[in-house]
């Protein structure tokens, strides 16, 4: 295990759960979170890391769990090609693809509904 000029030791160990950069991000992404959708979640270190679990009709758990993915993928993708981490850039691809995750859901649930209404399955 290296010690990079930051001083903190490089590991995947460190990287997820104990790095100040990481522990910023997530801190700074649960306060946005909040903020936009208007809720007051906190979620523990392991939920933060892993998801929070989630029914498939707790929108707001379902856009935080997928939120939470992406930044991990974001820290990670920054750290192995050694670029900056820029928090606009971040919100911004986050709510992006929170836009496509909706429409996507919002599609998939009406199309589950049309094959499977309130009463029951549908026979054929």
């Amino acid at each position: 295990m290296s010690v990079p000029p930051g001083g903190e030791p490089d590991s995947v160990l460190h990287t997820i759960q104990n790095c100040n950069t990481t522990t910023s991000f997530h801190n700074q992404l649960l306060n946005w979170f909040k903020e936009m959708h208007n809720t007051s979640i906190s979620p523990a270190i392991y939920e933060l890391l892993f998801g929070t679990p989630c029914g498939k009709e707790n929108n707001i758990l379902r856009k935080l769990n997928f939120s939470l993915v992406f930044v991990n993928y974001h820290l990670h993708y920054h750290k192995i090609n050694e670029r900056n981490l820029d928090w606009v850039e971040l919100t911004t691809k986050v709510k992006y693809k929170l836009r496509i995750e909706n429409r996507f859901w919002f599609s998939f649930m009406m199309l589950l509904r049309s094959f499977c209404p309130v009463n029951g399955f549908k026979r054929y």
